[in-house]
């Protein structure tokens, strides 16, 4: 199916954070830590890639425009969650304060302030639920944003206070994406910018 990603458990072995990020080091592919168990990413299709691609592009634009200090991160940057016991790549993220590094290593970040998924019909269920609760232990995380492959659907979950989020949907031609937590905005038209999609049956 056009975005789909799949993902696969490395073996039946626990694996410590140690002999995880050893691992990453030399790694061929990206694989994602959860309590002792790793999975490995198979890759996004073309789509999932140019909507990510976009996205980053679009949101670090606007932050320029408004000449914010915040820094874009692409999906190569690992964020750690839920007492040292995740590792997840989020598709893209926002850093507003001085960058936290998960024991001074420089690829493993601590504290965005905003996520951003991109989710295919494999993972939007994990990414509405396990991960969203995992990225929700982060003092700093502030706002997400899930990206649908399937359709032009951006929602925005924003931090009102605890456990309690506000969610806006965007799914018009020219609607203009509001990031609260940044201040700024992005054209949904942008995110979506030579993006085909599967025609539904």
């Amino acid at each position: 199916m056009i975005g789909e990603i799949e993902n696969t458990i490395v073996g039946e072995k626990l694996y410590s954070i140690d002999e995880y990020l050893a691992m990453e080091e030399i790694a061929l592919e990206k694989n994602e830590f959860d309590n002792g168990k790793i999975t490995t990413k198979l890759g996004g299709t073309y789509e999932h890639n140019l909507i990510s691609a976009n996205c980053i592009v679009e949101i670090g634009n606007a932050l320029n425009q408004e000449n914010k200090a915040c820094v874009v991160l692409s999906s190569d940057m690992k964020i750690q969650v839920s007492s040292k016991s995740r590792f997840y790549y989020a598709d893209g993220s926002v850093v507003c304060d001085t960058p936290q590094f998960f024991e001074g290593r420089r690829d493993v970040i601590l504290n965005p302030t905003l996520i951003i998924e991109v989710s295919s019909e494999s993972t939007e269920l994990f990414d509405r639920t396990d991960k969203f609760e995992a990225y929700s232990a982060l003092e700093s995380f502030r706002e997400y944003v899930l990206v649908s492959q399937k359709q032009k659907h951006i929602e925005v979950w924003t931090f009102v206070e605890s456990n309690v989020w506000e969610v806006r949907i965007y799914k018009k031609d020219h609607d203009k994406v509001l990031l609260k937590t940044l201040d700024c905005a992005v054209d949904l038209d942008k995110v979506y910018d030579k993006v085909t999609f599967k025609l539904q049956s």
